[in-house]
């Protein structure tokens, strides 16, 4: 956060019989919620607040340890305070559009459609065993839509997706404007294609220049990718979907019960 940015977040009134660190803490916390402050984003130091704000050291740490009680932000050792990356992992076990993912997250989505087009299916697709016998592989029409999209929160680019859609199964699908309309959603409705489980892997890779300058991250940095293959309800495989995170900006979390820790041993 640049110098004084804190002051376009912090509301301090000092005739208020509201505690000091109650107020910081509520400021930032709206700003966190709005999405005005980002995951990944780094806050200002206990001492840049002090010198900006005018505040004593407690009353900045009692508002970044209530915040980390929150669960909204987390301290680094040697980094800094950061704003706590989106949990990812409540979604791994359930299939929602991303609309419905940023709306049970209490976010405001926005789509933007960097590319919609139909393309020969490139070749680690037609190598993955996963699409063997499927309408990804046919000899007859060897291409397949490819849907390009940045998700937004608040003007923020937040996650970067490559779907890949068998082109033969899914004729006139280019009539529609994804930046608006749910690609599960055409796919139930006109396609009878409705999407009911994904298997899903989870792997890390360097941005490259393009991805990195839509997504606000350096090049080479890291990046989370979720690979998706989801299939509809007669487990007919309809899309393949790389979701690219930057690191600092989404977390996958999970629990396992005693069931699933006896099987990894």
């Amino acid at each position: 956060m640049p110098k004084s940015a804190a002051r376009s977040f912090v509301k301090i009134d000092r005739s208020s019989r509201t505690p000091l660190y109650v107020q910081l803490h509520d400021s930032l916390e709206r700003a966190i919620r709005r999405g005005e402050l980002m995951p990944g984003a780094k806050l200002p130091t206990e001492h840049e607040l002090i010198k900006e704000l005018g505040v004593s050291r407690i009353v900045v740490r009692q508002a970044y340890d209530a915040l980390v009680h929150d669960g909204l932000i987390v301290r680094e050792r040697g980094r800094g305070t950061f704003v706590r990356a989106t949990n990812y992992g409540v979604f791994m076990g359930k299939l929602f559009s991303y609309r419905e993912e940023l709306a049970i997250s209490g976010q405001n989505p926005a789509t933007r459609v960097l590319a919609f087009e139909r393309v020969l299916t490139p070749a680690e697709l037609t190598m993955d065993p996963l699409l063997a016998n499927t309408a990804f592989v046919d000899p007859a029409d060897p291409s397949c839509w490819h849907l390009e999209r940045i998700r937004r929160i608040n003007e923020q680019a937040y996650v970067h997706q490559d779907t890949f859609l068998p082109a033969s199964d899914l004729p006139g699908l280019d009539e529609y404007d994804f930046a608006r309309d749910s690609l599960y959603h055409v796919l139930a409705q006109r396609y009878g294609k409705r999407p009911t489980h994904s298997h899903r892997e989870l792997f890390a890779e360097n941005a490259s220049e393009h991805i990195a300058e839509l997504l606000g991250a350096e090049p080479g940095s890291a990046l989370l990718v979720l690979l998706n293959h989801t299939y509809d309800m007669g487990n007919e495989l309809v899309e393949v979907t790389y979701e690219r995170y930057a690191g600092n900006s989404v977390s996958f979390e999970f629990d396992v019960d005693e069931e699933g820790l006896r099987r990894s041993v």
